[in-house]
């Protein structure tokens, strides 16, 4: 910017003329003092000077088209100019110079670069944000056109807004707040440009603001000069709802804590409960078993399985007893985990679904409790008929005589068991069981009467 300062300072000793055009400046007072000085400042910027044409006596003509610059000339007529160039490019040149503010007495172009700075920045941000824009790439992105397609909670389909973010230099002009506008701008940029795991969650969060802060934009065609006076503003709409996402996210994370917390509980309890009935099946199918194999012929036999079955029992009612104990372990633990959250008094959501959950728990973990009683009492009445059904069954063994006790002697002894003594009846079969009604054969010496 040395070279610019240098030329304007030059310049501004000398006298514009009315004969110069948009491609021409003319100057008046060029003197031998200063002839090498302009054409110094005039050659490091670009320009290709002519020792005849380029000062002629006390005038100085410069002009601005590409063919007499090396580089691209940095000198415009006025700042409007300027502006459409950069409107054009979206990008400041590194060097320029606007001649009229050579005719002002006092003037500060950085005001005047502000309001070129908010243009090109409100560009890029949008650029970033929309979900289409023409051209796609360079550093011209965005400039003929920008599509948006803001989702709304509210509403069903997407709020689509089509634009080509065009402004006048009057409206730049009539901004305020250009250097509160560039710090928001900076800070949105920034927070753009930062690359970790939550990147798109803050873009779509500082696209749901810019939905929600352009409902009152009565067209689409309005939202670019309402975004370029109210960036201050839209800085802070994104503040808000990127403080919302935080406390939003915080919130998710401790729900998702709770949710695990509840679910993890919830098997604890029905392992337990699935355990306690597994084993409480087993006397019933011990008494299938006793019923379909096994004879109980002795009062032995009898003790063994009454003995066997008692002692599963106890084992049974020993293991719910723990079950037990572990639910009004598990009661507490609950309780004491669920405290934690009523600390949190500004998540009034949290409170409210971790109440919810520690109420369901406690309910589930009562109803498994007083399954486990039921489940106690259906053991012990199997033991109770399990035992009736043992007495019986060796009352009836017992009272039955045996096969070698029924047979004596085929069907001459009749046994009969009382108590400890065995009363034997004979019994005298007849002599004749049955008369013979045939004819008696003839005896004889050895000889044959019937010939």
């Amino acid at each position: 910017m040395t070279d610019t300062s240098d030329l304007f300072n030059l310049l501004k000793e000398l006298t514009p003329l009315d004969e110069s055009t948009d491609t021409l400046l003319v100057f008046d007072g060029v003197t031998s003092s200063n002839s090498s000085g302009l054409k110094k400042s005039l050659t490091s910027l670009g320009f290709k000077f002519d020792n005849v044409r380029s000062i002629r006596g006390s005038k100085l003509f410069v002009q601005l088209t590409a063919p007499n610059w090396d580089k691209k000339c940095p000198i415009y007529l006025n700042w409007e100019s300027l502006f459409k160039k950069v409107s054009d490019t979206l990008c400041i040149p590194d060097v320029f110079l606007v001649a009229s503010d050579l005719s002002l007495a006092d003037v500060d172009s950085s005001i005047n670069t502000q309001r070129l700075e908010i243009l090109c920045g409100t560009h890029r941000i949008l650029s970033k944000l929309c979900d289409h824009c023409e051209p796609p790439e360079g550093v011209a992105k965005g400039s003929e056109r920008l599509l948006f397609l803001i989702e709304s909670e509210q509403e069903a389909p997407s709020r689509r807004y089509d634009f080509k973010p065009e402004t006048t230099w009057d409206t730049l002009v009539g901004l305020t707040q250009l250097d509160e506008s560039i710090r928001s701008i900076s800070k949105l940029e920034e927070t753009l440009a930062i690359d970790d795991k939550q990147a798109d969650e803050r873009k779509s969060v500082m696209r749901s603001s810019f939905g929600e802060f352009i409902n009152k934009c009565e067209s689409s065609s309005a939202i670019f000069n309402y975004m370029l006076h109210s960036l201050v503003e839209f800085q802070k709409k994104y503040d808000e709802h990127h403080e919302m996402f935080i406390q939003r996210f915080s919130v998710n994370k401790v729900l998702s804590e709770i949710s695990k917390q509840d679910l993890e509980y919830t098997s604890k309890i029905n392992d337990i409960v699935s355990s306690g009935q597994a084993r409480a099946l087993a006397i019933p199918a011990s008494l299938a078993v006793i019923g379909a194999i096994m004879k109980i012929e002795a009062a032995v036999d009898a003790a063994a399985v009454a003995m066997g079955l008692f002692i599963t029992t106890l084992m049974i009612v020993k293991s719910l007893n723990v079950h037990a104990k572990t639910f009004s372990h598990i009661k507490k633990r609950i309780k004491a985990e669920f405290q934690r959250y009523d600390s949190l008094a500004e998540q009034a959501e949290v409170r409210k679904q971790a109440l919810k959950i520690q109420k369901e728990l406690t309910l589930l973990v009562s109803e498994a409790s007083e399954n486990l009683i039921f489940v106690r009492r259906i053991v012990i009445f199997t033991l109770i008929a399990g035992l009736a059904y043992i007495a019986y069954s060796a009352n009836e063994s017992l009272n039955k005589p045996t096969e070698t006790e029924a047979k004596a002697e085929g069907s001459m002894v009749n046994v009969h068991t009382s108590g400890d003594f065995k009363i034997i009846h004979f019994i005298h079969p007849p002599i004749i069981s049955e008369l013979n009604t045939s004819p008696p054969l003839p005896i004889s010496n050895g000889i044959d009467n019937t010939k």
